[in-house]
């Protein structure tokens, strides 16, 4: 969604946008890691944000960060009967929020990143790189 947004494309689908994602930024996952690896605890955990967002969430994040973009979810969760799966056969996640209780708890992670904020570092982070990461050097795959 943010790639075709920065690029000027649209991306406009009539469904998925009921589809829930545990959507986490780069940086919290990093933080998750080392306090992980830090701990010297061998355990499992999740590594999200507090909540999660529905992908018509995620589209109105690109939105406020990019005004231009023309991004828009039908109703619906993705996949659904009838409709292919995008991304080359791989699915969207269920409808569950990632539980980060025993992370919290065992190895203090907190993570900071909203959908928002997330969204908007990313942004300006991939307009800084564009000649690493646009379609013309990665295509668009959807």
């Amino acid at each position: 969604m943010l790639r075709k947004a920065i690029a000027g494309e649209s991306l406009q689908l009539p469904y998925g946008g009921d589809t829930f994602c545990n959507f986490v930024y780069v940086k919290d996952v990093c933080d998750a890691i080392f306090k992980a690896v830090a701990s010297g605890k061998s355990l499992t955990f999740n590594a999200s944000y507090d909540r999660g967002y529905f992908m018509k969430e995620a589209a109105a994040a690109v939105k406020r960060n990019i005004p231009s973009a023309k991004i828009d979810f039908g109703p619906g969760i993705w996949p659904s009967k009838g409709v292919p799966i995008p991304r080359h056969g791989i699915s969207m996640p269920t409808n569950r929020p990632t539980d980060n209780s025993l992370a919290k708890k065992e190895i203090g992670y907190r993570p900071v990143y909203d959908i928002d904020r997330g969204v908007g570092e990313y942004a300006d982070w991939m307009k800084k790189h564009w000649d690493i990461c646009s379609p013309d050097v990665v295509p668009f795959h959807f």
